[in-house]
């Protein structure tokens, strides 16, 4: 009789694959070219407007709120838009300095002051002019660009090439981001109503 297969036996690979099979809209946030970024940054607003939707039902304060000494659901968002600067604003875009204030860096201290930060459509209108300019970059890209290697202004001048993240990939890790970070604030969102 053959031992049953833990989720720790599971190989990165397969994890992902059966993630792709229970999401398959996760699919679609590993563009391969300039026309399927577009596409996954229409499917990013899409998945998130009903949960902000959600969200804006709630009293202020509980958005605010840390499950299980998580992010926040505002701090989530911060977090995506720490993600944003970092990966695309910093490394696609090359803009000096362009982490925002606001953005909150992964890996919460488990001593974090409680979450005291600016109000959700506040962080969200940071979130969609980020998105503008991003937009605006893309449509002087050509498909070849997509395949520099770029670095980030904090990274040293002699990184070797291949140690530099592509373009694409840049944007995928974003996606990435995106997405899981939605499957936490849906989750912590069920917990908070459920009071």
């Amino acid at each position: 009789m053959s031992e049953p297969i833990w989720i720790t036996e599971l190989t990165d690979v397969q994890v992902r694959d059966e993630l792709d099979r229970r999401h398959p809209e996760r699919l679609r946030l590993r563009p391969r070219d300039l026309a399927g970024i577009s596409a996954a940054m229409d499917l990013v607003n899409e998945i998130w407007t009903p949960t902000l939707a959600r969200a804006r039902r709630l009293p202020t304060t509980k958005l605010h709120e840390r499950v299980g000494g998580e992010y926040s659901f505002v701090e989530t968002l911060r977090h995506l838009l720490f993600a944003g600067d970092a990966w695309l604003r910093r490394m696609v875009l090359g803009v000096q300095g362009p982490l925002h204030e606001w953005g909150v860096p992964p890996d919460l201290p488990r001593d974090a002051p409680p979450d005291t930060g600016p109000e959700l459509d506040d962080v969200l209108a940071v979130r969609e002019q980020r998105e503008v300019d991003v937009r605006a970059h893309l449509a002087t890209l050509a498909e070849e660009d997509l395949r520099m290697r770029v670095g980030g202004p904090w990274d040293p001048p002699d990184l070797p090439a291949e140690r530099r993240a592509r373009v694409i990939d840049c944007f995928r890790v974003v996606f990435r981001e995106e997405w899981w970070h939605h499957q936490f604030a849906s989750r912590d969102l069920d917990v908070i109503e459920r009071g």
